[in-house]
């Protein structure tokens, strides 16, 4: 139904005025109310209206992209929409799908090619560490941003990064990246979001979605009912979008080692190897 309210929108006014604008909310209202719903299963969760916004913006965005793009940063103002985020953090949210630093023009000016070289070749030798101080590989991924994001936007497979940049595939690489890239602390965030909403969408899973689908119910038989463990809420979900477990998780013996996992048998797709 969005497609065909958009696709009315587009028959209205190629290029509406504030004026002709107005016009076509109210039309749209009224000739799709009940297309202006956010529906699961039978169930309304949402007015419809903030995903409509959420795919129109999306895709001017995506129409604006180019294969450089450029960042600008978003005005801030009393009522904007990320009071979540601390006022330092906020970020442009334009033609890069949140990143703040997607394409880095310029290396740091203490940075020569031959410097990053060798800071590259000296994670390559501790990532082969048993162990490592998780600080001072975080400085030195965080020295070398400039040209990990080279690398990724001229287009290097994932078996190149893998290689040249192992730490990328490490919780330290992960997190470290994903704060230059997006201006966001991925790990806290993400622990924010679970404890504000985790319990929510457990109690969801565990009632509304038990009632709708018997392999949800035979899921939430499985787990401990006072639980709240993410491995509950990943386990659910697979269950009510019917996804495949074997597909997520790949089982081996509890005393398995890394380098005794049979890759032939893993998914072509990214899996989680559970002990």
């Amino acid at each position: 139904m969005v497609k065909i309210v958009v696709s009315e929108m587009m028959k209205m006014c190629e290029s509406p005025s504030k004026q002709n604008s107005t016009v076509i909310a109210k039309k749209m209202v009224a000739k799709y109310p009940a297309s202006l719903q956010d529906v699961i299963d039978g169930d309304i969760i949402g007015a419809g209206y903030h995903s409509l916004l959420k795919q129109i913006q999306n895709r001017v965005e995506n129409v604006k992209r180019t294969n450089v793009p450029k960042i600008r940063k978003r005005s801030r103002t009393e009522d904007s929409d990320t009071e979540e985020i601390p006022a330092e953090r906020r970020a442009a949210v334009q033609d890069t799908y949140g990143c703040v630093n997607w394409n880095v023009e310029f290396m740091p000016l203490n940075e020569t090619k031959e410097s990053q070289l060798e800071k590259q070749e000296m994670m390559k030798i501790k990532s082969k560490a048993t162990n490592f101080d998780s600080e001072e590989v975080s400085t030195l991924l965080k020295a070398t941003y400039y040209t990990q994001r080279k690398d990724i936007n001229n287009g290097a497979s994932i078996q190149q990064l893998c290689e040249n940049w192992p730490f990328l595939f490490q919780e330290v690489g992960m997190c470290t990246h994903f704060k230059q890239l997006t201006g966001i602390d991925l790990k806290e965030m993400f622990l924010k979001s679970l404890d504000k909403k985790g319990q929510r969408l457990l109690n969801f899973l565990k009632t509304v979605g038990a009632e709708k689908k018997p392999k949800v119910m035979q899921t939430a038989a499985k787990l401990d009912v006072l639980s709240e463990d993410l491995k509950d809420v990943v386990l659910l979900l697979l269950a009510y979008f019917d996804e495949k477990e074997e597909v997520m998780f790949h089982y081996v013996e509890e005393s398995c080692l890394v380098e005794d996992v049979d890759v032939d048998k893993l998914p072509a797709t990214p899996c989680i190897i559970v002990c």
